[in-house]
């Protein structure tokens, strides 16, 4: 537990400032955008961004499903940080249902139909599991 979050003499726990988090959160990932602005073309090519329904939070993941981007839109600065959140949320979740469909079409020529999109991921090497021998 951090020590911010940690009871006082008198036992008592400080309130957790959700708006706050949510800001920090965001400024953080605003400066990793920034970084990654140089490499964004090679995330692109191994990678689907998908925008909110309202075009709130573009989300970007690998074909395997792995966050690797998020980034606010003007449209989020309207919206309160729980609904953010959700809206990331939401977002990651059609990303990567988005991003195991465009696997399965561009690897389709190259499996067996039979063999599970999971198992040619993991003899790939994604998904944890060790490449296939």
């Amino acid at each position: 537990m951090d020590r911010e979050h940690e009871p006082d003499r008198l036992g008592r726990v400080p309130e957790f400032d959700f708006a706050a988090s949510m800001r920090s959160f965001r400024k953080d990932m605003d400066a990793l955008n920034e970084q990654a602005r140089a490499v964004r073309h090679l995330i692109a090519a191994a990678g689907v961004r998908v925008e909110s329904e309202g075009r709130e939070v573009a989300v970007t993941v690998t074909y395997d499903g792995r966050l690797v981007g998020v980034e606010f839109l003007p449209a989020a600065e309207a919206m309160d940080p729980a609904d953010q959140a959700a809206a990331v949320l939401d977002t990651y979740e059609r990303a990567v249902v988005t991003a195991r469909r465009r696997a399965r079409e561009l690897t389709a020529h190259l499996v067996d139909p039979r063999q599970s999109l999971d198992a040619v991921l993991r003899a790939a090497g994604y998904g944890g599991g060790a490449p296939a021998a």
